[in-house]
């Protein structure tokens, strides 16, 4: 019913019946405007009746379906998650995530949400809050807060299908005298002191951010092992056929295959237009 930028597509529901929409930005006269003083709902689409549902929340990103049938959308300027139940469409519960005090004053996140296989972990990257946030999901809903700092910004957090390793990508600080300026002035007001290059709001000039994709255990969430890339990661993805391979997308436009075994980037393909970067790409296996 209004030109968005679509941010999340799903279908939902045991038979299918839902589709789940979220935009982030809304689009006037061709102009995209922020969701913060725009554009703040989702919207389910009832295929059986062939309706219409929106539902206003505070700053609805990315979206994912829990295993009690719930949604959990990403609330990414105002640093929580919102519970909502599928059938009255109505939410019920907002969990924040990181810790209290975030390095950068007016921080972002989180930029992703995802359970683990076996539905007991609830994960969300917490981008400028420099930090993943593990919660325990049990019947009464999220609980036991698990805060995982990282000296960077994580970009996004999955679990492997076997749910033993916990794989995330985080953006680099700058140097050690950039990480010494986080703890000396008590946080950040700017995002683009402590990243290479122009604001990182700017894709098209950050495509090439220093990255480092983690493995995390899965139950101790203790690093395992770690590699860079030359190019800025955004979310891995693992192959049902190929056990042994994670495809990640890159925001120069690209997807990476990496060895499980190796951690080394087996090859690249261009994706879309040559040489244009993914502002939000993602990838569907």
């Amino acid at each position: 019913q209004a030109p968005v930028q679509m941010h999340g597509f799903m279908t939902l529901g045991a038979d299918d019946r839902y589709i789940l929409v979220t935009s982030r930005l809304e689009l006037k006269a061709g102009v995209l405007f922020d969701s913060q003083q725009d554009d703040r709902s989702i919207a389910r689409y009832d295929r059986d009746n062939g309706t219409w549902d929106v539902l206003e929340l505070a700053s609805p990103s990315y979206a994912t379906l829990g295993p009690d049938g719930r949604l959990y959308v990403a609330n990414v300027h105002h640093k929580t998650v919102s519970v909502v139940d599928l059938e009255t469409f109505k939410e019920v519960d907002v969990v924040r995530v990181g810790e209290e005090n975030w390095a950068v004053a007016e921080g972002i996140g989180p930029k992703s949400v995802s359970f683990s296989p076996d539905g007991t972990k609830f994960v969300t990257a917490d981008y400028e809050g420099m930090s993943v946030t593990v919660f325990d999901v049990t019947a009464e809903g999220l609980s036991n807060k698990r805060v995982i700092p990282f000296e960077g910004a994580p970009k996004s957090a999955v679990f492997s299908p076997e749910g033993n390793e916990l794989w995330v990508v985080v953006y680099s600080l700058t140097n050690d005298e950039t990480r010494a300026s986080l703890v000396s002035r008590g946080g950040l007001e700017s995002m683009g002191e402590w990243y290479h290059g122009p604001q990182p709001a700017d894709e098209a000039n950050n495509a090439y951010r220093d990255t480092k994709m983690f493995v995390l255990d899965g139950k101790t969430l203790d690093e395992l092992a770690s590699f860079e890339s030359e190019r800025a990661m955004i979310a891995p993805r693992f192959s049902p056929s190929e056990p042994n391979s994670v495809y990640v997308t890159t925001s120069a436009g690209s997807v990476y295959s990496i060895d499980r075994a190796s951690l080394k980037i087996t090859g690249e393909a261009v994706v879309g237009h040559v040489g244009l970067p993914v502002v939000c790409g993602n990838l569907a296996l």
